[in-house]
């Protein structure tokens, strides 16, 4: 029975000791994680690359992150990415996910609030002579140990420091309903936003108990979403949660208002506050709730909280809200679409995840949105870099979403390559998709790897779909033909 309880206490302490470490010492226990993986195998950042690379090695400290990457696995020369000037209270979250060539091998990526300085340079110089900013970074650790990167992640994000309220909050104290409305109706319509695929999003109404926007996707349909302002929080999304399931979506097919319309209830909203901003956030949340106190007790979230979770209830309709949209038609709906195509091409997939694909390479608009969203700091990650041998720019998403995606540009603006991560459903999709459009398939492999290139003559692209034999998931790329030429 001691033995027992001396090793309790033993274990109770060796916990107590490793919550309870200073941030030198996370970054420490982080940086012998990192050691574990040098001679590692990766998936190049090259998808030309006829092998796989093999991880030099790894820093990871307060002032700098770096990996070292050796080409092909037997270069004379290193890849270095590197990391500096990084802000660690503005550490936002993390993500880890298996390594594609490698099981034994975790990718984790960091995200932050901030940009930071990140290099891409060849270890035979010093660094990077036209450096970038990004505000997200990857490294890597043995999949034996993820359990305890996760651990020490956690504690960076606990370590941060705590900032002190916004003064503007006691102003906003001493404002009237009406003057309260005033403001979150200025910011919000400036700061709200919703996905990649969100269209035409609308402030309609701002009360004392709910706000109500309206918005729709890229084909058309129709969505509403109304918000109590009885809010428990602001996630660290940027979006408004709730104790309960009292946000209201509601989903009108093609405009038009019918009996099987969906309503869903929620306690989370999709929309989030676009901005980095954490003073402006501290005061949407702070007016939200101040504006809760106009509702004399009678918010959406205390009426529906009870209703919506009951799993008999019926759909709320709330009588002081419009529930009518302006009709779409049919043609309508064709005319949207056609606007998301270049003439020369061919919209030729009904798969959603390859149709969303298309959109991507179609969309004339798509480098200026992309570059937008990249320099305010969002969604996408910028990076200048050198992929076959061009030189360009790489956008990336892990924020907010997760599967990540990549495209590449070269300095023409021009599209070179999209490449998604998709999930075991998406995968089959798209194969079967391919099939009945009556591609030609080549297929390669490599150990469990496997790559399937599907073409078909008069499409200017060629898709790879890569997974592991038997490995649910994996990678679907859409790549331009005239970059794949400059691969010969």
């Amino acid at each position: 029975m001691k033995t027992k309880l001396t090793v309790v206490i033993i274990m109770l302490f060796c916990g107590i000791q490793v919550n309870s470490q200073t941030r030198q010492q996370v970054f420490g226990s982080i940086q012998k994680l990192v050691s574990k993986t040098e001679g590692q195998k990766v998936k190049s950042n090259n998808v030309f690359a006829k092998k796989d690379d093999k991880l030099g090695k790894q820093v990871f400290s307060e002032k700098v992150i770096s990996v070292n990457k050796i080409p092909e696995g037997k270069s004379k020369y290193e890849w270095v990415y590197r990391a500096s000037e990084i802000s660690w209270n503005d550490f936002f979250d993390y993500f880890i996910y298996s390594e594609y060539n490698n099981g034994d091998l975790n990718i984790v990526r960091l995200n932050f609030n901030k940009p930071f300085k990140n290099e891409h340079f060849t270890n035979n110089e010093d660094g990077d002579t036209s450096p970038a900013t990004s505000d997200s970074f990857e490294f890597y650790v043995l999949s034996s140990d993820k359990y305890e990167i996760t651990n020490l992640l956690d504690q960076l994000e606990r370590l941060k420091e705590k900032k002190p309220e916004s003064e503007f909050n006691k102003e906003i104290a001493k404002f009237s309903k009406e003057q309260t409305i005033a403001w979150l109706t200025e910011k919000l319509k400036k700061h709200i936003a919703g996905d990649d695929y969100t269209r035409g999003l609308t402030l309609v109404n701002i009360e004392a108990c709910k706000l109500v926007f309206d918005y729709s996707n890229m084909v058309g349909r129709k969505y509403r979403e109304i918000i109590p302002t009885d809010i428990a929080s602001i996630n660290k999304y940027n979006q408004f949660t709730y104790n309960a399931d009292v946000c209201i979506s509601k989903s009108y097919a093609f405009g038009i208002i019918q009996d099987k319309d969906e309503t869903t209830y929620k306690n989370t909203s999709f929309l989030n506050i676009y901005t980095t901003d954490e003073d402006l956030v501290s005061n949407i949340n702070f007016a939200m709730k101040h504006l809760t106190s106009f509702c004399n007790g009678t918010n959406a979230s205390k009426n529906t909280a009870s209703t919506a979770n009951n799993s008999n209830s019926k759909k709320i309709e709330d009588p002081n809200v419009d529930n009518t949209f302006d009709l779409i038609d049919i043609e309508t709906i064709m005319e949207l679409l056609e606007r998301q195509k270049i003439k020369e091409f061919k919209t030729i997939f009904n798969c959603f995840t390859l149709a969303s694909m298309e959109v991507k390479v179609l969309d004339k608009g798509v480098y200026k949105d992309l570059l937008h969203s990249a320099e305010s700091n969002v969604r996408w990650d910028k990076k200048d870099t050198i992929i076959n041998k061009t030189k360009g720019i790489e956008f990336t998403t892990f924020k907010f979403i997760k599967k990540p995606e990549q495209i590449f540009f070269d300095n023409t603006e021009q599209f070179c390559y999209y490449n998604k991560l998709v999930d075991a459903t998406s995968h089959l999709e798209v194969i079967e998709e391919l099939k009945t459009k009556k591609f030609i398939i080549t297929t390669k492999k490599s150990g469990t790897a496997i790559e399937e290139r599907w073409e078909k003559a008069g499409v200017p692209y060629q898709i790879r779909i890569q997974y592991e034999d038997g490995h649910k998931g994996g990678s679907v790329a859409l790549i331009a033909l005239s970059f794949l030429k400059k691969d010969k």
